[in-house]
């Protein structure tokens, strides 16, 4: 586990930064939507940030933090983001905030996993679909882009009975999961099965993925609902 959990406000080394533009509006629409919903925090009382290491993301963690302390809460300072199969170990939020590009996909990962909406600085659309993950020992991921698979795999969808396949593409829609077998015409299922031999390598949502011998069911999950902040 890489991610650092923090409820304690961090100063920063040097002059104050003065927060501008984009860290500026996601500041405030923090702000704005726990003035507006006064029981966002009524389940954990978290909310997760992810963010860079620069120091106007650390001064726009600082100054998010504050304001959820005014509101009675606590932040989740996940930095770096939480990788594939992170996030169950986390502590549960109420709200998740991307500061950065980078870190937008974990961030809609971790709202997703956690039925939460996601705070960030984009022009997308306002909801995004995903798809869940689970594995023979139980353990769940959540998908919001895209899983590639590519070595030695089965697959099937449904109750069908795996087929081979050398690379197994899967994107989340809004009828299920839209799958591309070894490049040939995509199907689209509300259940996909995947059965991963030795040596198979992942990558999901554009970040290498370790995947373990074994078989993945991914299923549709609510979609992540994206409060947009215009850059």
């Amino acid at each position: 586990m890489t991610s650092t959990l923090s409820h304690r406000h961090t100063r920063s080394s040097g002059p104050a930064v003065v927060l501008r533009g984009d860290h500026r509006k996601l500041v405030d629409a923090v702000t704005s939507l726990l003035v507006e919903n006064a029981d966002l925090l009524s389940g954990t009382g978290n909310v997760a940030v992810l963010r860079g290491f620069d120091r106007a993301s650390r001064a726009t963690r600082d100054a998010i933090t504050a304001v959820v302390r005014e509101h009675g809460g606590s932040v989740l300072d996940l930095a770096p983001a939480p990788r594939a199969g992170e996030i169950a170990a986390l502590p549960a939020a109420d709200l998740v905030v991307s500061v950065s590009g980078s870190t937008t996909a974990a961030a809609e990962r971790c709202a997703a996993f956690w039925g939460v909406p996601v705070v960030s600085v984009t022009d997308d659309a306002a909801q995004r679909d995903a798809l869940v993950i689970t594995s023979e020992d139980g353990l769940n991921d959540v998908l919001v882009r895209e899983l590639r698979f590519t070595g030695d795999l089965r697959w099937a969808t449904g109750d069908a009975e795996p087929a081979g396949a050398v690379t197994v593409l899967v994107r989340p829609t809004a009828e299920g999961a839209l799958v591309v077998v070894d490049a040939e015409e995509p199907v689209t299922s509300t259940e996909v099965v995947i059965v991963a031999g030795e040596d198979v390598v992942g990558e999901m949502d554009g970040a290498p993925r370790a995947i373990a011998p074994g078989r993945y069911r991914l299923t549709a999950a609510a979609p992540v609902r994206r409060i947009l902040v215009t850059p």
